[in-house]
């Protein structure tokens, strides 16, 4: 991934403290902000789309093993979970109620998640109205016992 370029997968970021402050965090920023989650409480979560050309590369500049870029950059998926390079993959599906979409053209949710980081993965134009504005959540309670 090129710094001078704006990583075109990465719709947000946002470094997420257990006391509810958020912060956004711009491409370059991941390694340094990874650091910070791994010497603290903090939560990284990244919000990408997936099937975006730099995908791939956002993710490996985020540190991720290839079988979890490969994993939530895969184009079929069923619901599941499981165990993956320590951390927890799962693929979701919800009813797809973007404009003019038929129903039954299901919209997946795919995300990753460890100790220090949540990686949620979207297709282009497949929208869930549930994480578009997780900022808006900031008043919840991050839970601060450590991952299971």
């Amino acid at each position: 991934m090129h710094a001078a370029s704006a990583p075109q997968a990465l719709l947000w970021a946002y470094l997420l403290s257990p006391n509810g402050e958020v912060k956004t965090i711009e491409a370059k920023a991941i390694p340094d902000a990874l650091a910070q989650c791994s010497a603290s409480d903090d939560y990284l979560w990244l919000h990408v789309q997936s099937d975006a050309e730099d995908a791939g590369s956002l993710l490996q500049f985020s540190g991720l093993h290839q079988t979890v870029i490969d994993s939530l950059l895969a184009l079929e998926t069923r619901p599941r979970a499981m165990s993956l390079h320590q951390g927890t993959l799962v693929y979701l599906r919800g009813i797809n109620k973007n404009p003019d979409a038929d129903p039954e053209d299901m919209v997946s949710l795919r995300t990753w998640y460890n100790k220090d980081i949540i990686i949620s993965a979207r297709r282009k134009n497949r929208r869930l109205a549930s994480i578009q504005n997780p900022v808006s959540y900031t008043h919840l309670t991050l839970p601060t016992t450590p991952y299971v």
